[in-house]
């Protein structure tokens, strides 16, 4: 179903340079999320206009170029969930994703983690995990040339759909700036 849901809304995606855009109502989700650009030396992206930057790191000569944790201001339920996001965005040692250490936690964990492999993300080698605990988390890891995005976001178990929306919001919106 997720998936059928992934594909749906990346072919319905929204065009580049358009503002803030508002999400149409989902099947069992009556909640409206609003977008904005949140943009970085490397990337692009769109994210719940209800989430501001907690913290951000740039080293553009690094192995992490990027580090950005961003928390819900609002804490409503109603609108993103009272998640985080994590995005960090890095060069690959050996042009795999599994060279990355959290990719590995989570490999060497599948009783913590699920992989879903089963799910489309741009056309790009990338590996989808979901953790279950008092939490939900949904982390995305996705390879482009000798660089990689990582993407976590985390919401409550009773919002699994929010929390999925808003990961794929961020993915859908990605453009990178090599």
């Amino acid at each position: 179903m997720f998936v059928i849901f992934l594909i749906w809304r990346w072919s319905n995606q929204p065009i580049a340079n358009q503002p803030t855009q508002t999400q149409q109502d989902v099947k069992g989700s009556s909640t409206t999320v609003n977008l904005t650009v949140l943009e970085k030396s490397i990337f692009k992206t769109k994210v719940p206009d209800d989430y501001v930057v907690a913290s951000n790191t740039e080293k553009p000569n690094s192995d992490i170029i990027v580090q950005t944790y961003l928390n819900n201001s609002s804490g409503k339920l109603s609108k993103s969930n009272s998640g985080e996001i994590a995005i960090t965005v890095g060069k690959l040692s050996i042009d795999k994703l599994s060279s990355l250490s959290g990719f590995t936690l989570r490999q060497s964990n599948p009783a913590l983690y699920a992989r879903q492999d089963d799910l489309i993300v741009m056309n790009s080698e990338h590996a989808i995990f979901t953790k279950k605990a008092s939490d939900y988390e949904i982390t995305i890891f996705s390879k482009h040339a000798n660089h990689y995005y990582a993407v976590a976001v985390t919401g409550r178990l009773n919002n699994l759909l929010e929390t999925k929306m808003i990961a794929e919001d961020i993915i859908s919106n990605w453009v990178w700036k090599l």
